[in-house]
């Protein structure tokens, strides 16, 4: 594809990932979330040689509301061990799949002095939104938050809640805190995992999704 306009530069993804690197570093330090915005702001317009103009205007806007309403009332738990950006690594529970792994990374995790853990995951989405990602879920149609809670498990912690963070215009969670709805997520997402492994090792690599819907935002 050819390279992006320089007025599409900022685009979702770039949006997302400027969310999470301030949201991961205002847990780090505590410090002034929307100070921190500003001078990350400008920082990333220059390096994507964005040029000023009213729909930049209204994503500046959007974001430092957003930051703002998060500030306001940060989910954390005093005293709590803070954990942001871990990397894992996930063996798939199939014999046949010796060495295969699931890689990923998780937003922000939380472990108590007894090793009770709440794990987060940031979506800059309306709450809306991620509601439905909740729902799919306890469907059994996603496997993200089974895939985070297992790595937390693998760690010897003790996952208590999983939270979608929903922060377009919000600052709302969305998911789970019970150890039934927790376990289910857990086997749910591996058997979908070793499910999928299988398929493609024997040659299955049709486009089959479980959300058709999603096919949309697919280019």
């Amino acid at each position: 594809d050819p390279p992006k306009a320089p007025g599409h530069r900022f685009d979702a993804l770039e949006r997302g990932m400027l969310v999470h690197a301030l949201l991961a570093q205002y847990h780090r330090l505590h410090a002034d979330l929307l100070q921190m915005f500003r001078k990350e702001w400008d920082r990333t317009l220059a390096k994507l040689r964005v040029p000023l103009g009213y729909r930049l205007e209204l994503d500046r806007i959007l974001i430092e509301r957003s930051l703002r309403m998060y500030s306001a009332h940060p989910p954390e738990h005093p005293g709590w061990a803070q954990n942001m950006e871990q990397h894992f690594q996930l063996p798939i529970a199939d014999a046949l799949m010796s060495g295969i792994e699931v890689h990923g990374r998780i937003d922000r995790y939380e472990v108590a002095p007894n090793d009770d853990c709440v794990v987060y995951d940031y979506k800059f989405s309306r709450p809306s939104s991620v509601g439905g990602l909740v729902k799919d879920e306890s469907m059994g149609r996603g496997l993200q938050a089974g895939i985070y809670l297992q790595a937390i498990r693998r760690k010897a912690l003790r996952p208590v809640a999983f939270h979608y963070v929903a922060v377009k215009s919000a600052c709302e969670l969305k998911g789970w805190d019970s150890r039934e709805d927790l376990e289910s997520l857990m086997t749910s997402a591996g058997e979908q995992a070793a499910r999928a492994a299988s398929e493609i090792l024997n040659g299955r690599i049709a486009v089959a999704p479980i959300d058709r819907d999603s096919c949309a935002f697919c280019s």
